[in-house]
């Protein structure tokens, strides 16, 4: 990776993709094996960092913005309050993604700029993980400019609409066995659910994500065997012991998200 690396000529603009990080977790630099792969085959990437919802944002100037106060309000909420506190973060997200946006506009216009003429604003993917999954597919319901987009292993029920998307999308999840694995006692409390309504919820999920394919031959949904969800970042590739010993192969994971991942936008933004 290069600090203000120029911009190749060898086409003369490129198509866009924003890439939104998951709620109270990594900043976007964290998702730089997914990211610069994406980059490496002609695409600008930007990655948004959204203050207070991520552990670390670093200004420009040296401030520093951390997630510890809505972390410890989002702790101490019960489980309804989490969610509406979800709710809130996901129209921060959509509205960061709105103004990235707009200052791409500018920037294209801007003579000074090294992005001069270079953006393709007709071919603007959005992507995300977890939170930012969710807040990608929204965001792609209600503006027009954006023209595909990746949900990496998120899904806030209550934050998804259940109308199909017309924009071409990619949902990619994690292999899990919520569905036949018993729940834990203790995560039960914690979501305040008895055994019936953990798996009438989980069940309710997957006929969401369903519809929100229904009606789209450009919607596609794939599973990655052995991804946890923490496994859509650099994370893959911590090794053991900060890693558990029985996880997948990282290299296999991410090569398997990224081809997945190229292969879609390539698809629907070349």
């Amino acid at each position: 990776a290069y600090t203000d690396a120029p911009i190749s000529n060898t086409k003369r603009t490129y198509p866009v993709i924003l890439f939104s990080h998951g709620l109270l977790g990594l900043p976007s630099d964290m998702y730089v094996a997914i990211l610069e792969n994406l980059a490496s085959h002609g695409y600008v990437v930007v990655g948004i960092d959204h203050p207070y919802f991520n552990i670390l944002t670093i200004y420009p100037n040296g401030t520093i913005i951390s997630s510890q106060t809505f972390s410890d309000q989002f702790n101490k909420a019960s489980s309804e309050e989490q969610k509406e506190l979800q709710n809130k973060a996901i129209d921060v997200y959509k509205m960061d993604m709105k103004f990235v946006i707009d200052q791409l506009t500018e920037l294209n216009d801007n003579q000074t700029s090294i992005f001069y003429h270079k953006l393709d604003l007709a071919r603007i993917g959005v992507m995300g993980h977890s939170a930012g999954g969710t807040a990608a597919i929204e965001f792609c319901r209600v503006d027009t400019r954006c023209k595909a987009a990746a949900n990496l292993d998120g899904w806030y029920d209550q934050a998804i609409g259940h109308e199909p998307l017309t924009t071409p999308l990619l949902l990619m999840f994690g292999q899990t066995e919520k569905l036949t694995k018993e729940p834990t006692p203790e995560y039960l409390k914690r979501k305040n659910l008895t055994r019936e309504q953990y798996y009438k919820r989980e069940h309710a999920i997957e006929e969401h994500k369903k519809s929100l394919c229904a009606k789209s031959t450009a919607c596609s949904m794939v599973t990655v065997p052995g991804a946890s969800h923490e496994d859509f970042s650099d994370k893959a590739l911590i090794k053991w012991p900060l890693r558990s010993f029985n996880a997948a192969d990282g290299y296999t994971l991410l090569t398997t998200i990224n081809e997945n991942v190229l292969n879609f936008f390539d698809t629907y933004l070349k």
